[in-house]
Order: structure tokens, then C-alpha cells, then sequence
């Protein structure tokens, strides 16, 4: 079966939850407050050490942070959640 996986994140909505900037989860993290935007916005993917990172700084696990799905090449309409979600 021929297909994309597509990965999302919640990482805007769990630091407005949290009250924390993106300069704050950067300090948490030790990444840069760049790499943070550019990884919440999609711009750029993260290394799954850098998921972990920022799962753990909300003290979550990936899966609450990070979605993936499964897209198949033949019927793009058919899309199947893997795992992940948002649960605030």
C-alpha cells in the first residue's frame, strides 16, 4: 500500500494552555525560540529527540503532542489516523 505519512503538532495550543512563550519552551527545551517556530508552524519537521523534548517540558507524552496519519496514494480521501491527538 502506497501512501504519505503526514504529521501535525499542538504545540501552539499547548503553550497557550501552559501560558508559555515560545522564548520559555525554548529555555525548557534547550532549543532555539527559531527552531521552536519553525517546528510549530510546520515550516521545518523535528528530530525525534527534539519531539521528546518538547513532549516532556509539558510533561506529556509525543502522542499528546505530535498527530500522524496515514494518507493512502490511491484514495487520498482515505486517511487513516495512526495515533496522537490533543487532550488539554
Amino acid at each position: 500500500m502506497k501512501g504519505k505519512l503526514l504529521i501535525t503538532n499542538h504545540i501552539k495550543e499547548y503553550r497557550k494552555a501552559y501560558g508559555y512563550s515560545q522564548e520559555y519552551l525554548a529555555k525548557l527545551t534547550g532549543l532555539s525560540q527559531n527552531s521552536i517556530s519553525d517546528i510549530e508552524s510546520g515550516k521545518n519537521g523535528c528530530t525525534l529527540g527534539h519531539a521528546f523534548l518538547i513532549a516532556q517540558a509539558f510533561g506529556l507524552y509525543i502522542e499528546d503532542v505530535f498527530s500522524w496519519a496515514y494518507v493512502s496514494e490511491n484514495n487520498p480521501h482515505n486517511i487513516h489516523v495512526v495515533d496522537g491527538g490533543l487532550h488539554v
